[in-house]
């Protein structure tokens, strides 16, 4: 886990990782290398009051994925806008997770998937928000389909240069209405597409 009050570069991810969610699930996380050799690789961070950890949006305690910033460029903070993709091992019925971009009061939020064959399931945008009042309020987002067709997801925000943050991942493996969640752990508000079976 990165602290930003005592930088250590051990803690940095790198660009491109595996994980496993609690439930099984493989899968892969990537976020682009960008050319500002200022910002950081992605990190994981805990939430929470200073100087236990970064006041956000989210719950107090949680631990983020955050996809880097320069923490020289004062404040707004430049960052690693992304995006941020995930590719599941198998197809999933449905993913989701909270957002927030860094040091942005207000933005929008974009969200794509797409199938093992990289057709387009589904993709849509909303309005979200950021503040350090650590009340949960922050943005979730997912996508839903009636197969187990979603392959891959692509997280991404209006907001140029500046890092955003993602909260656990909440996997829909098995359809609904008898479905278990695979959390990925690295979550209101909240949107969620559902897509339909391509014919």
């Amino acid at each position: 886990m990165f602290n930003p009050f005592a930088p250590d570069p051990s803690a940095f991810l790198p660009n491109s990782f595996s994980a496993v969610s609690e439930g099984g699930l493989a899968l892969s996380v990537t976020v682009p290398q960008v050319n500002d050799s200022g910002i950081t690789p992605p990190f994981v961070f805990q939430t929470s009051f200073i100087p236990k950890g970064i006041p956000t949006n989210f719950t107090d305690g949680d631990f983020l994925l955050f996809t880097g910033f320069n923490p020289q460029s004062g404040f707004p903070a430049i960052g690693n806008s992304g995006p941020l993709t995930i590719n599941f091992d198998r197809p999933v019925f449905g993913a989701g997770t909270q957002i927030a971009v860094d040091d942005i009061l207000k933005f929008n939020v974009f969200v794509s998937a797409f199938d093992s064959v990289n057709n387009l399931l589904g993709t849509f945008s909303v309005p979200g928000t950021s503040s350090v009042t650590l009340d949960n309020s922050a943005l979730f987002v997912g996508i839903s389909s009636e197969t187990a067709n979603i392959s891959r997801l692509v997280f991404s925000t209006s907001e140029l240069n500046r890092a955003f943050a993602i909260n656990r991942v909440s996997i829909i493996a098995i359809p609904e209405p008898n479905y278990t969640l695979a959390i990925l752990a690295f979550g209101v508000s909240s949107a969620i597409l559902k897509v339909r079976q391509r014919r």
